[in-house]
């Protein structure tokens, strides 16, 4: 029995070492004043994939992320214009104030209601299918897994395509299925490239015109 015990104190002993070592080093006064420590993400919360640069943004709704003095002066068109672009209510017998206050709400930028994904399906019109990658902490087994989610967002431009990196908010029910909107776009690899091919091609066609345009000054007449 003496045995068991002296075992079992020798392994708490190991256990409770660097934890020990830890806070005198954190007591010293000659320890560092800046320390770097790696916290890891509690298990309840979702550790989402990094937006992406907001250089390559090829659409953005409009206001989205603005303050509401930006948008103050606008008239009863431009608003109602503005909230059809988020899927917002507008009635007839809405006064200006009245949408404007749904406006900014929708405008303003909340983290918790704010998705980022990938475009996966554009086959309805003004609908795609967004899918979503989040990292999840299983509690039993301390592993983490990905989990993806797919969500219809409403697109009232009809630009997104398939592979495109989106950022979709929630908001009204549309149907039975889409309570998201898209509010930025920053496109695909793939269609920045062909983007970026098309801005080159005339200036890589402009030399050869300007070297035919010369031979054919150059050439004698007859």
């Amino acid at each position: 029995m003496q045995r068991v015990l002296s075992r079992a104190w020798n392994v708490l002993e190991r256990w409770a070492a660097p934890a020990r070592n830890r806070r005198c080093l954190s007591q010293r006064s000659d320890a560092p004043a800046t320390t770097t420590t790696v916290v890891h993400p509690a298990a309840d919360d979702a550790k989402e994939l990094p937006s992406p640069a907001s250089s390559n943004l090829l659409y953005r709704a409009p206001f989205f992320g603005e303050s509401r003095s930006s948008f103050e002066s606008l008239d009863h068109d431009a608003v109602v214009a503005a909230l059809r672009s988020y899927g917002g209510l507008v009635r007839e017998g809405d006064s200006r104030r009245v949408l404007l206050e749904r406006l900014a709400s929708l405008a303003y930028r909340r983290r918790s209601e704010c998705i980022h994904g990938v475009v996966v399906s554009n086959a309805p019109p003004k609908t795609v299918v967004v899918a979503s990658r989040r990292e999840r902490l299983a509690k039993k087994i301390r592993k983490w897994y990905w989990v993806t989610r797919r969500f219809m967002a409403h697109d009232e431009e009809d630009r997104c395509r398939v592979g495109d990196r989106v950022t979709i908010r929630v908001c009204r029910p549309l149907s039975r299925r889409k309570r998201f909107v898209v509010v930025e776009n920053f496109g695909s690899r793939e269609r920045r490239l062909a983007q970026t091919k098309a801005d080159e091609a005339p200036a890589e066609r402009s030399p050869s015109a300007t070297r035919g345009n010369a031979s054919s000054s150059a050439s004698p007449t007859i």
